[in-house]
């Protein structure tokens, strides 16, 4: 998505859909590190951009940016940080992987919103599991309760991709995503998104330890 560097507002002093679009294109490609720093910010700061944002990006859901060599803003395309799987201390491992994995700002931004929504309004969707922020080997089991009789929508992703989209049903809102194949779920960040058809999503985060499988038979 091409942007005017001059113009990346509109007339209300938000974020244009241009500069939406080029946010979106660089959480699908792990470059938020190359947003221009005026959207970077505004989106931090701007909880409606943010929410837009986000829409956007799940409109998106099945654009495949994997085999994009180039961009029309960011130019060539680089490879993604690699996180070291050689530890042999979870704690150390957690403590790695909360300061080298790439976060997405805007969904930060959500994240803080959501404590201080959450102390005000009574949510719709109660979260029994995942923690928040934990370490996860092998599996993360998902777990909601929700008085209503609509179902919800549980959408897990990283920095490189969507990985799993499902609906739960509301009686039972549970779901166990399992870490296999290893190349889907590598370790690092993941945030998920939890939502009833037509609802506030809400938003969490925690890790996921995977170390490469052996090569040995």
């Amino acid at each position: 998505m091409k942007v005017n560097k001059k113009n990346r507002l509109n007339e209300a002093g938000h974020l244009n859909a241009s500069s939406v679009s080029l946010y979106v294109d660089a959480i699908k490609l792990n470059l938020i590190d190359r947003l221009p720093e005026e959207i970077y910010q505004h989106a931090l700061e701007c909880l409606s951009c943010s929410a837009e944002i986000l829409q956007l990006e799940s409109l998106l859901e099945g654009e495949d940016y994997s085999q994009m060599s180039d961009h029309p803003f960011f130019g060539k395309l680089h490879s993604q940080v690699l996180i070291s799987d050689n530890m042999d201390s979870l704690d150390s491992i957690l403590e790695q992987l909360k300061e080298e994995a790439a976060t997405i700002p805007v969904y930060e931004r959500l994240l803080e919103e959501q404590v201080t929504y959450r102390n005000v309004y009574t949510p719709v969707i109660k979260v029994d599991s995942p923690g928040a922020e934990k370490l996860y080997t092998n599996q993360v089991n998902f777990k909601f309760a929700t008085e209503s009789d609509k179902p919800v929508t549980l959408i897990v992703e990283n920095h490189q991709e969507r990985v799993l989209k499902t609906t739960l049903d509301p009686n039972d809102a549970s779901y166990s995503l399992q870490f296999n194949p290893y190349d889907k779920f590598p370790s690092g960040l993941y945030y998920w998104k939890a939502a009833l058809k037509g609802g506030k999503p809400i938003l969490g985060k925690f890790y996921v330890y995977n170390p490469k499988p052996s090569a040995e038979a």
